[in-house]
């Protein structure tokens, strides 16, 4: 193999979720048989799809760790420590990946949508959070109530509040709480991070993006075409979810 083959590329291999375009200038045509046509090209990738693959493999391993503890009793502790430490490992994964592609919607759509300056300025002068930057940019591309919006902020809230007590954990002495399923006190995380938070965190996110989807102001279309594509990818999230848990909203067009 000649150095030329070693560097010559295979071209781009695509993938779900992934975005491709040619820049301004990265088309060239030759008219000389000599030369070969230059082509430039630039790549994306939409990580929702994937964080809520994650987000839901955890939760499926959360709920048959927590099942297991239903199962043990008392006496069996060499049993209930591996078992309540992965299930709290597991919703902690959960939680996180759920809010993560939550932050990745966040980024697919506010480039879309016209976001001023001067808005921006003022998050990052204000430190405004992240729930509420999200909250501001569905106020402007998508189609919701003010009543709607507001309690879809005190949901985001939430969710990042349970993604800052993993991402930033606190080493400090609290006192424990009761593990309601064994009857014990444990360290309030491995209740924060079980299975119910979980559940309903991801029910939510899932909620959310698949809502929202069916949404967009007409008046973006390059949101519209967005949308149009993550809600395929919504349906089939939806479709799992719906198939262990049941149904999260009406998805009829």
């Amino acid at each position: 193999m000649t150095k030329d083959n070693e560097n010559k590329s295979g071209g781009v291999f695509i993938t779900r979720g992934m975005k491709l375009m040619i820049p301004v200038g990265g088309l060239v045509l030759s008219l000389n048989n000599d030369k070969m046509t230059e082509v430039r090209i630039k790549v994306s990738l939409d990580v929702t799809d994937y964080w809520l693959d994650i987000a839901m493999d955890h939760l499926l391993k959360c709920e048959e760790y927590n099942t297991l503890l239903d199962g043990l009793a008392p006496e069996e502790g060499k049993k209930i420590g591996p078992a309540l430490e992965s299930s709290f490992s597991h919703g902690m994964q959960a939680i996180c990946a759920s809010c993560f592609a939550l932050d990745a919607f966040y980024a697919s759509t506010v480039d879309i949508i016209n976001i001023p300056d001067t808005l921006r300025h003022c998050w990052r002068k204000n430190r405004t959070s992240r729930p509420k930057q999200i909250a501001q940019v569905i106020m402007r591309g998508f189609a919701i109530g003010k009543d709607s919006l507001k309690q879809l902020q005190g949901i985001l809230t939430q969710i990042y509040s349970l993604r800052d007590k993993a991402v930033h954990p606190t080493a400090s002495m609290c006192d424990p709480v009761l593990h309601s399923r064994l009857n014990v006190g444990v360290e309030p995380r491995f209740v924060i991070f079980g299975y119910g938070n979980a559940k309903n965190v991801i029910g939510l996110s899932l909620s959310i993006i698949g809502q929202l989807s069916r949404r967009p102001r007409k008046k973006y279309s390059a949101l519209v075409s967005y949308c149009s594509s993550i809600k395929i990818t919504m349906d089939r999230h939806l479709d799992v979810w719906e198939e262990n848990y049941g149904s999260l909203f009406d998805r009829a067009p």
